[in-house]
């Protein structure tokens, strides 16, 4: 009877122990996915690429994993500059994949709408925000990447719309907060600008864009000194921070600072060489310095990278006219005095005769 019983056991556990090892696998995976949207959550894309990339070489076909990696690459500071047409096809075909094992998997609808409008294939990219949206209207990620399509397309009011259902779809959404800053500093709305970059700085201090927008946002409200303050930790956070740097120097330019200026406008011509505005700008500080000739050659490098900037183009002629004034000066004197012998000589003629 003990034997029955015994081997009994054995046949019990040796069913039941690859079912228990499967259960424990899948729990183990289901923790490591939600770690890894803890990394996303928390700005750790790359710890959570790699995690979700571990996942998947478990679980080839983990619907969550493939789309969180998808997602996790497409957040991270430096994709968008990076992200090459291969780059767009891995990514397209990653979140097909993840579609295809979940069709609910509201995470790769967005993963591949964003992909889509990023490279211009914008009616692909409203079908899929729109899936999203179907399958959760709720969705703050949706709601957020809906307002900051709208943005780009300049429907101001309907961004301002979607970010602010993100922001009642999700507590502490700095994302959203952030975008929909951005959107009432382009509307004019500095003081509602500032308040949402606030908020945003409150929920993750280490984001140069919030800095960067209130600080805008402070400069048309004439407040300088915290414009200044906002601009120096943007910079500090991202210390490639073109806009950021050419914003400084403008405050340092108004500020009569010019050396200061230089150094700043003299970075963002390093970080963005062909970037036509920078170099009217430094050419402005040249000119206030005393230094017609470099501002000369920098008026001339922006119209040679914009030769159609017609106003660029007047800025030059003015440019000349002022350092060439002494010979316009003397050209008028002289053709006043030849005027003048002129009518001597005819008077004098005159008495003559």
């Amino acid at each position: 009877m003990r034997r029955k019983v015994f081997f009994l056991l054995i046949i019990l556990f040796a069913f039941a122990f690859p079912v228990y090892a499967q259960t424990q696998d899948r729990v183990e995976i289901e923790l490591m996915c939600n770690k890894a949207w803890q990394f996303i959550e928390n700005d750790k894309y790359y710890d959570a690429i790699q995690l979700c990339t571990k996942i998947t070489s478990i679980d080839p076909n983990n619907s969550r994993a493939i789309a969180y990696r998808s997602f996790a690459f497409l957040m991270k500071d430096d994709s968008w500059d990076k992200l090459s047409s291969a780059n767009y096809v891995l990514l397209i075909n990653d979140c097909t994949r993840a579609i295809e094992i979940d069709p609910h998997n509201k995470l790769a609808y967005l993963c591949r709408s964003i992909a889509n409008y990023y490279f211009g294939n914008k009616p692909d990219a409203e079908v899929d925000l729109n899936k999203a949206l179907e399958l959760d209207s709720d969705y703050a990620y949706a709601n957020l990447f809906s307002g900051i399509f709208h943005w780009l397309n300049s429907d101001f009011e309907e961004a301002i719309r979607d970010l602010s259902k993100a922001i009642e779809n999700k507590n502490s959404f700095a994302e959203a907060y952030t975008y929909r800053a951005f959107v009432y500093l382009n509307v004019g709305n500095y003081s509602k600008a500032v308040y949402d970059a606030s908020e945003a700085i409150k929920l993750k201090s280490a984001k140069a864009l919030s800095y960067a927008i209130r600080g805008n946002a402070y400069y048309y409200l004439h407040d300088f000194r915290k414009a200044l303050n906002d601009y120096n930790s943007a910079i500090r956070l991202d210390p490639n921070s073109v806009e950021c740097y050419g914003n400084r120097g403008a405050l340092y330019f108004r500020d009569k600072k010019y050396d200061m200026a230089l150094d700043d406008l003299n970075y963002v011509i390093k970080l963005s060489p062909n970037n036509p505005r920078v170099y009217i700008d430094r050419g402005n500080v040249y000119f206030h310095k005393g230094d017609i000739d470099n501002g000369i050659l920098d008026i001339k490098k922006s119209l040679e990278l914009d030769p159609k900037n017609w106003k660029t183009r007047m800025i030059l002629v003015g440019i000349y006219f002022i350092k060439y004034s002494w010979i316009i000066v003397i050209l008028v004197l002289i053709l006043v005095v030849r005027k003048i012998l002129k009518i001597v000589v005819k008077r004098n003629l005159r008495t003559l005769k």
